[in-house]
């Protein structure tokens, strides 16, 4: 399957893009206990919310939310029971959106369940 702009035109990619784009502002406003995701419903511990702080000032980039059809999106595995997704940050570079190296990771379950997997470079 390949994630562009007819992806998200289904049913399926239209959910993706929501959780994927609606986590990104989450994150940005460091809101994470609002992240859509069915892992996320609980408080999160401070040593875990210390490392997600700690992971998205890295950079002291102006951090942008993510966009469908981002050429950087794709998934790293599939099998019979869910999707594997990660999706990259961008940045505003002197008023254009680029990359930022930063990568969200997601679990997309067949069973419409979805997991935060966390963030890294």
């Amino acid at each position: 399957m390949v994630l562009d702009r007819e992806f998200y035109d289904t049913e399926r990619g239209r959910r993706w893009a929501a959780v994927i784009r609606e986590t990104s502002e989450r994150l940005i406003a460091r809101e994470y206990n609002l992240i859509p995701c069915d892992n996320m419903k609980a408080p999160l511990e401070s040593d875990r919310k210390d490392a997600l702080d700690q992971m998205l000032d890295h950079y002291f980039v102006k951090l942008l939310p993510w966009e469908p059809g981002h050429p950087s999106t794709r998934i790293l595995f599939e099998n019979e029971k869910f999707f594997d997704v990660e999706a990259f940050f961008r940045q505003d570079n002197a008023g254009v959106a680029e990359d930022a190296g930063i990568v969200m990771g997601f679990t997309f379950y067949k069973d419409g369940k979805t997991q935060f997997d966390g963030v890294h470079y």
